[in-house]
């Protein structure tokens, strides 16, 4: 669960305020301190003639009493930069906190000469809505440095607000910090990763970082990066397309506590599954309907499922119970080992029956747990009476085709819904020249949007 709604952060608007200034008349709200602007507070030579100065709060949050509405003309002043971008920059409010953050489009290559993180900026344009982002389009206009405030500071808030769209948007242009013991490297997607949480998974993207090649590329400061990384606190400005809502840091020292994937396996201690809490491991994929042209044919012996360690340890699967919607379930007797951030796919059935080749099972789960095609439920547990790990809701099925978590999103929660699952897209197996789909014992792939 979220954290609630937190409080509007936005100054009283002083309707009776003025500012004596040489400038053609702009109207203008207090200082965060409650006194009104003067022209000493605002040494910029920037001139916006007739245009309301706001402060990106009454933009961004619709509970402000003086709420910009969409298409109005509005003045920005010494708001910090908190982030850049070739076509513009990441600017907030003094007072920081929810709603504090904007995008300002300045256009390719127009960024004022010089321009650092921590300077203080003036702007003014027209407010719009673009992909699922609030904006300042300014490209008509432009943006002035007035000085230096030094950098602002993050503000701490719970990864979970970032997995939904609703409270991430309380964040939209922020710059925030997310912290946790382990977050885990669960999927890698170009210059983009994923990350996840005790109790939510974060996409983690390179709009803003210095090295183009994003945190993946960066040997120098994250050699080994891969699966099962884990870092201790990612800092970054929550960066908003098409509804989704993404992390993006800005420097290598944005991401604290790196281990390299050999560093966690070498250290990590094994651990068994009856230590284990819910959501310690996630089912993130399942084959409930494998082709029946060659060795599937017989009941359901192909049928496989995966499930991803989400703690910092090793964990032995050896003794995990296994129950569908109507069984009595099955106990594995004899299992391996998943590194921490790794994946491991079971398999219905016994050793010798398997016909898979391309993918090595970390165990087998006997002839238990046989799921329908039009959709059943999936159990994993420690045994029969403990707490269940993870209980996930499987959709219909297609045939030869898995249906997976998305790489960005694995997390304990998402798989209570059956929405929460995409199809698989790639090959990994043939039987008589017809392809089987998934990623079993793998990273999954990113869901189409």
């Amino acid at each position: 669960m979220g954290r609630r709604r937190p409080e509007s952060t936005f100054a009283p608007v002083d309707e009776g305020s003025t500012t004596a200034s040489t400038r053609p008349p702009v109207e203008r709200e207090p200082d965060p301190d409650g006194g009104p602007r003067s022209e000493e507070d605002d040494p910029s030579d920037t001139e916006s003639p007739g245009i309301p100065e706001v402060s990106i709060y009454a933009i961004q949050d619709p509970r402000h009493p003086g709420f910009v509405t969409r298409g109005s003309e509005v003045a920005l002043r010494n708001v910090v930069v908190t982030g850049l971008r070739s076509d513009g920059c990441f600017v907030e409010d003094a007072g920081s906190g929810a709603f504090s953050g904007l995008f300002v489009v300045l256009g390719e290559g127009n960024l004022p000469a010089g321009i650092v993180l921590g300077d203080e900026v003036d702007a003014w344009g027209t407010v719009t809505e673009s992909n699922g982002q609030t904006q300042l389009d300014a490209r008509d206009t432009g943006a002035e440095l007035t000085g230096i405030r030094g950098e602002v500071s993050p503000t701490l808030i719970d990864p979970v607000d970032l997995a939904s769209a609703e409270t991430a948007d309380l964040w939209d242009a922020v710059l925030v910090e997310v912290d946790g013991e382990p977050i885990l490297v669960s999927s890698i997607e170009g210059a983009a990763f994923g990350v996840t949480f005790e109790a939510a998974a974060v996409r983690v993207d390179a709009t803003l970082y210095a090295n183009v090649a994003g945190i993946p590329g960066d040997e120098r400061n994250f050699a080994g990066f891969g699966v099962g990384a884990s870092l201790s606190g990612i800092r970054g400005v929550v960066n908003a397309a098409d509804g989704q809502f993404t992390l993006a840091p800005r420097v290598s020292t944005d991401l604290t506590g790196y281990r390299a994937l050999d560093d966690v396996i070498d250290t990590a201690p094994i651990i068994t599954v009856d230590v284990l809490v819910a959501g310690d491991l996630v089912i993130s994929e399942i084959m409930s309907n494998p082709t029946n042209d060659g060795p599937c044919d017989a009941n359901d012996g192909c049928e496989w499922f995966e499930v991803f360690n989400a703690t910092s340890s090793t964990i032995d699967l050896t003794g995990l119970f296994v129950r569908d919607d109507d069984s009595v379930g099955t106990v594995i007797t004899d299992a391996g080992t998943i590194p921490a951030g790794g994946f491991g796919a079971l398999v219905r059935g016994a050793a010798s029956a398997s016909p898979y080749t391309a993918f090595t099972p970390v165990g087998y789960y006997g002839n238990g747990a046989a799921l329908a095609n039009d959709g059943d439920a999936l159990l994993i547990s420690a045994s029969a009476e403990s707490v269940v790990l993870d209980l996930a809701d499987v959709p219909s099925s297609t045939q030869g085709v898995s249906v997976q978590l998305d790489a960005f999103s694995i997390t304990a929660t998402l798989n209570d819904d059956s929405n929460g699952y995409c199809r698989s897209t790639k090959v990994f197996e043939s039987f008589n020249g017809v392809d089987e789909l998934g990623t079993p014992g793998a990273p999954n792939d990113a869901c189409a949007i």
